[in-house]
């Protein structure tokens, strides 16, 4: 070995270069000093390797916050591109926005524009659903991508199911072999409140609701520890029985069942064999789902979404002419649905955007009651984005979605008197059912060619 020295400064030899030398016997006298400080450093660097551990922890979990806070950084990054790279409305226009909001938070509009009554659930940008209080913007994000989907606009809806998360409480009832697990893992927002279902053959679990005759959408998130099958199914009071067949995953889905009744009754069940985890059930009125609303002992019902702003408060707004563009999702299903509307507080007077029910995405303008403008833009599918502009003054309109050809009429009038403009909604109960990602006004109007390019 030549020589050592140790941390405490001992040296030992066996090459005659120290007074600890292990030749010729010397071990005898130095072999236990030199296993002794053998036996120090080795203790050294236990308690140096055990003093580590927290350090390493700590590190451990900032790095784990740090990777956290980069996700939700280039998920904002992924959103900003919409707004940033690409070239802006007013710069294609050569305008400068009379308003122009991007939904990309909560700060994306004035106070007091936001005036719905009731907190309202979205998916935020970390992928949780979460829950944004009244009169506050609710900004939904892909569970997916975590780009920005808009500000979400809704009609008022009652969730009819109730204990909507509590699935071993009545009114909830079992039928053959069921177990049921409370609170047995981490819920779609976050919380551990979703149930464990196991459901054997032949057996299920349901809750009924109490409804009128018409068109009820069942709703429900489902996850499996590995992939599997359920029926979500839906009887009735007059024994109709519908359903349909859930492929589940190890991910949280939500997953409907549209049906139509006659009767005074109505449930919802999910049937075995199957093992699952269950979270967020509702029945609603309608032909689609729409956001969450949870239950305990009693239904709940959801104001409609109200977002108006004077038009006295927007500096440079021009009442004879203006230019609107508006970048929006269609809903899940058909229905009159409002993306944005001027008017004088009343239908009677007033420039919309809207998809009817037929999903013709149409532009329309009234005056005094009578339509005297309305520009056709063809069908848009169920749960499409799209991008559309609408340019407007006196016997000059024009209109284009997605870049297609402008639809234009020469002949009309401006309605007179408009006080308010109302997004994602009209006067008259029209909602979205869906998100708005963009919505600007421009105080001028442009010409047809311009329209097209605004949405290109």
């Amino acid at each position: 070995m030549t020589s050592v020295t140790f941390p405490n400064g001992n040296s030992y030899s066996d090459d005659g270069t120290t007074a600890n030398d292990m030749r010729n016997g010397g071990f005898r006298t130095s072999l236990l000093p030199m296993i002794s400080d053998t036996i120090v450093v080795s203790n050294s660097a236990v308690a140096a390797a055990a003093s580590a551990v927290p350090a390493a922890t700590t590190a451990s979990a900032a790095a784990t916050t740090a990777t956290t806070q980069a996700a939700i950084a280039t998920a904002a990054a992924n959103t900003a591109v919409g707004t940033s790279l690409i070239k802006q409305p007013s710069e294609i226009a050569g305008i400068d926005p009379a308003l122009d909001f991007a939904f990309l938070s909560s700060l994306a509009l004035p106070a007091g524009v936001v005036q719905g009554t009731s907190a309202k659930w979205v998916t935020d940008r970390a992928g949780l659903l979460t829950s944004v209080a009244s009169l506050t913007p609710p900004i939904d994000f892909d569970p997916v991508t975590s780009v920005t989907r808009g500000l979400l606009v809704e009609a008022s809806v009652t969730n009819l199911l109730r204990r909507s998360q509590e699935f071993d409480v009545s009114p909830w009832t079992t039928f053959g072999t069921v177990t049921i697990t409370a609170n047995n893992t981490t819920a779609p927002d976050g919380t551990l409140t979703a149930d464990k279902l196991a459901v054997a053959s032949g057996a299920g679990i349901y809750n009924n609701a109490t409804v009128t005759s018409g068109t009820y959408t069942c709703s429900i998130w489902l996850k499996a520890d590995s992939a599997t099958t359920a029926t979500l199914g839906s009887n009735d009071g007059n024994n109709a029985f519908v359903s349909t067949t859930c492929s589940v995953t190890t991910s949280w889905q939500r997953f409907t069942l549209t049906r139509t009744t006659t009767a005074s009754t109505m449930g919802m069940q999910i049937n075995g064999a199957t093992t699952v985890y269950a979270w967020g059930a509702q029945i609603e009125a309608g032909s689609f789902a729409t956001s969450y609303i949870p239950t305990l002992g009693s239904t709940v019902t959801r104001a409609a979404d109200t977002n108006t702003m004077a038009l006295s408060s927007v500096p440079g707004w021009n009442s004879s002419e203006c230019t609107i563009y508006v970048e929006a999702r269609t809903a899940l299903a058909s229905g009159t649905q409002t993306y944005a509307q001027y008017d004088d507080g009343t239908a009677n007077n007033r420039l919309c955007v809207y998809r009817d029910s037929s999903n013709v995405l149409r532009c329309i303008v009234v005056v005094s009651g009578s339509t005297v403008v309305n520009l056709s833009l063809g069908t848009v599918a169920n749960d499409t984005f799209f991008k559309v502009a609408f340019s407007w003054k006196a016997n000059a309109f024009s209109a284009s979605v997605n870049g297609g050809a402008a639809v234009t009429s020469s002949s009309g009038a401006i309605p007179s008197g408009l006080t308010t403009h109302r997004i994602g909604h009209d006067s008259s109960g029209n909602h979205a059912n869906s998100p708005i990602r963009r919505d600007v006004g421009l105080p001028r109007a442009v010409t047809s060619a311009t329209t097209t390019l605004l949405t290109a």
